[in-house]
């Protein structure tokens, strides 16, 4: 999915190791934006595929239709 997740343990002076409170689980709102966010994260991923899919088979076109030289052979 492309997250990821990190545990960080911090330690204060005079307090010791300091947690953060449990986050609220999310709202409906909040699932939402994520789900749009992650199909038009999928959506670019494709655009950007077939974009150099595209360009690829151009330069692939281009590279047969030109003649390669021939390559010198020495011998010593």
């Amino acid at each position: 999915s492309g997250e990821r997740t990190q545990q960080v343990d911090i330690y204060f002076s005079f307090i010791g190791n300091f947690s953060f409170p449990e986050a609220a689980p999310p709202t409906p709102e909040e699932l939402a934006a994520k789900e749009k966010r992650l199909k038009k994260l999928a959506n670019q991923r494709a655009a950007h595929q077939r974009f150099y899919a595209k360009k690829k088979a151009a330069h692939k076109r281009q590279n047969q239709s030109e003649p390669q030289p021939e390559k010198e052979l020495r011998t010593a």
